[in-house]
């Protein structure tokens, strides 16, 4: 399909509703509506959607670099590249959907951009106090007064846990929806009129503390702006550690008791 017609208003109009999964993270949110403006412009360069997808994971990368390794000032670079990032990642879907197609290997990849980020993100972050010690963790102690002086290895430790039991949460997810058909990931979004309960809302909650595009990213930036990093980084830690045994005793509790194998037909590509 030629991309010479293609304007700003057809591809808000095929985008209209691809954003309900989305909805309520609140970074991804607020980056949303850059997407179709940067759509538009890829397309007007001659751009396809999958190369935007491989920018959007090599760019991961770089922001795992400089957060790990861009010196004092690294971690607060690479957080506002995140934002950006958001804002790439989705592009390459208001591109796809504006020109009617489908990209199984472009969704893969665009996934596995994101599973970087959940992985070496918060472990760069680490690494980079590590290298760089603020010292914010010694005050707050001080403040208290706990004269402990708390080794810098404590915040790359800390950044480690954090991607190792996100990781872990997003793995078990994806066993429950393979085994039983559902998974916590897959949960019904509300009508926008519908009034929430404060379960619900709690939940939500929940999910933008622990999601990239929620507000994790914008607690580590402004974090690592006012020089608390240590702090946020070891916070973040105690959160998971808690979101984890309430992940598996949730777990155990809605399917400890299925035995019975959720059949899916799997149709094989013939090369």
């Amino acid at each position: 399909m030629s991309t010479d017609n293609i304007g700003l208003e057809l591809i808000r109009k095929r985008n209209v509703g691809s954003g309900a999964a989305l909805r309520g993270y609140i970074l991804m949110m607020m980056v949303r509506p850059a997407g179709v403006y940067l759509a538009w412009l890829a397309l007007k360069r001659g751009l396809t959607h999958r190369q935007v997808t491989f920018a959007s994971f090599l760019f991961s990368w770089v922001i795992v670099f400089t957060a790990a390794f861009g010196g004092p000032g690294g971690a607060v670079a690479a957080l506002v590249m995140v934002l950006f990032w958001e804002a790439v990642d989705v592009t390459d879907g208001s591109m796809a959907r504006a020109l009617r197609k489908r990209d199984n290997f472009g969704g893969f990849l665009d996934y596995a951009a994101g599973v970087v980020l959940i992985a070496f993100l918060p472990f760069a972050l680490g690494m980079g106090v590590f290298l760089w010690p603020e010292g914010s963790l010694d005050a707050f102690l001080g403040s208290m007064g706990i004269a402990v002086s708390v080794p810098a290895v404590l915040s790359l430790a800390a950044g480690a846990g954090i991607a190792v039991i996100s990781l872990l949460m997003r793995l078990v997810n994806r066993v429950l929806f393979i085994r039983f058909g559902d998974s916590f990931s897959q949960w019904d979004e509300k009508d926008r009129n519908q009034r929430m309960s404060i379960k619900e809302l709690v939940n939500l909650l929940v999910r933008n503390l622990e999601t990239t595009g929620g507000l994790q990213a914008l607690i580590f930036l402004l974090a690592a702006v006012l020089g608390w990093l240590e702090i946020a980084l070891c916070g973040y830690l105690v959160f998971y550690l808690l979101l984890l045994i309430l992940f598996m005793r949730q777990t155990y509790q809605t399917y400890g008791r299925c035995e019975d194998y959720y059949v899916v037909e799997v149709k094989r590509r013939d090369n």
